[in-house]
């Protein structure tokens, strides 16, 4: 987790693992939303897959102390409403670099839900100097 810029309370990724035959890790988030706080989901979820997308390009790139910040959201879909917030895994499926940007296609799992995609992004990070 020391690889990640962010702090508490705006860390929204619990743990990193990388499975076998994987190129990228999985980022796993434990945590329950309330109905208060249910409106806000898909912002957590973009933030989440952002971490996950910045942990696996500090952990390939050496950057040496450069700020790398989530530029973008290019597109994003909500497939699933109904799921139970508890065990999500964030899945990068590529990672494409150009000019200093990084274009990333996520996924987010709920694992409980037999391994039902709540939803899908595409997200952009900047690579600052």
């Amino acid at each position: 987790m020391s690889i990640l810029l962010q702090k508490f309370p705006m860390i929204y990724v619990d743990r990193f693992k990388k499975n076998n035959g994987e190129d990228y890790f999985v980022g796993i988030a434990n945590f329950t939303i309330d109905e208060t706080e249910g409106d806000f989901m898909p912002i957590l979820l973009i933030e989440g897959m952002g971490q996950t997308v910045e942990y696996n390009l500090r952990s390939k790139l050496d950057l040496n102390g450069k700020k790398l910040i989530l530029a973008a959201v290019k597109s994003f879909e909500i497939l699933l409403l109904n799921f139970k917030n508890e065990n999500l895994e964030y899945h990068v499926i590529d990672i494409k670099s150009q000019f200093g940007f990084f274009t990333s296609n996520v996924v987010v799992w709920d694992t409980t839900a037999e391994n039902a995609v709540v939803m899908s992004a595409e997200v952009v990070h900047k690579l600052e100097k």
